[in-house]
């Protein structure tokens, strides 16, 4: 590959990602005109947009001023496993798996600050992304699991959880081999050019994110009280 080509694409890389950190603010804009209309479930996993934002814009102030971003990028990694472990606990019905999610959640909270009194910090990024990923995407699919012996009425792609769970397999996987290749030390410039991948990723996950919140409706009574019964 020329140097050229590699600097256009490492160039377009970096485009992808700002504007897949500036794309939460389409989410966010649903969420502000539809919150009447969240379940509980769905208005937990709102916050998600707003630690987004959060944290994209501390990481690239803190770059600008050229102090660690590493605070922002495990504090988005911390607080997405602690909103997601939520929301799952409160979707799942078998008793036994929303404790397991109970206690895989908060395991993986107390190592991520285990992690960071003890490691490097380019691990503890590293760590925190990659056990994001790993322990939403098996989040995800106790979710898909629970789809397919009780489908939901309606349609099943217009409801939110499902689309949330399959944008985080898609996400997880691109991002879990990403920061697999980063940490072998592949070279910087190529590594940027994959980054590119992972943002188009990301913006898949927004815009899935979008129509969740976009067709989410108020959680019937009946079925509130059926989760609250397994707890």
């Amino acid at each position: 590959m020329s140097t050229t080509t590699l600097s256009l694409l490492v160039a377009l890389s970096g485009i992808l990602t700002w504007v897949m950190q500036a794309s939460i603010i389409v989410p966010m804009a649903v969420v502000w005109r539809r919150r009447q209309h969240l379940s509980p479930s769905i208005r937990l996993l709102s916050f998600y947009v707003y630690l987004s934002l959060l944290c994209s814009v501390g990481a690239r102030l803190a770059e600008l001023s050229h102090d660690p971003n590493w605070p922002w990028l495990v504090g988005f990694n911390m607080g997405k496993i602690a909103l997601f472990g939520g929301v799952y606990y409160l979707v799942l019905r078998q008793r036994l798996v929303r404790r397991l999610v109970a206690a895989l959640t908060v395991a993986t909270l107390v190592f991520g600050l285990f992690a960071i009194l003890r490691l490097e910090m380019a691990q503890v990024v590293t760590y925190a992304r990659v056990l994001q990923c790993a322990l939403l995407a098996a989040f995800a699919l106790a979710y898909l699991e629970q789809v397919s012996r009780e489908p939901p009425q309606g349609s099943i792609h217009r409801t939110p959880l499902f689309l949330v769970s399959v944008a985080q397999l898609l996400y997880s996987a691109g991002t879990v081999m990403y920061f697999s290749i980063d940490y072998v030390k592949l070279v910087p410039a190529y590594a940027k050019i994959y980054f590119g991948i992972v943002a188009i990723l990301g913006l898949l996950f927004n815009a899935l994110l979008t129509l969740a919140f976009y067709w989410a409706q108020p959680e019937p009574e009946s079925q509130r009280a059926s989760v609250l019964a397994t707890a």
